[in-house]
């Protein structure tokens, strides 16, 4: 399966928590290739367009949600 792991945009002046969503990117990806999956990482933002034309782009089976906040809220 193509899937697409989405998170929350973040910047390294971020806290170490809001960070942290790129650790549990990581951890996804890595069960998602052992289990023989094709992951694409996508950050999003409150800027909606480019997340919707990378996914039309990818074609994801799936998509797995990791964003919690947007835009800080």
């Amino acid at each position: 399966m193509r899937i697409v792991v989405l998170f929350n945009h973040v910047s390294a002046i971020d806290s170490s928590g809001d960070l942290d969503v790129l650790k549990q990117c990581v951890a996804v990806e890595q069960s998602l290739r052992e289990l023989g999956h094709e992951s694409f990482r996508l950050s999003c933002s409150l800027n909606l367009g480019p997340v919707r034309d990378a996914l039309l782009r990818l074609k994801p089976d799936v998509v797995f949600n990791l964003a919690e906040s947007l835009g800080g809220t």
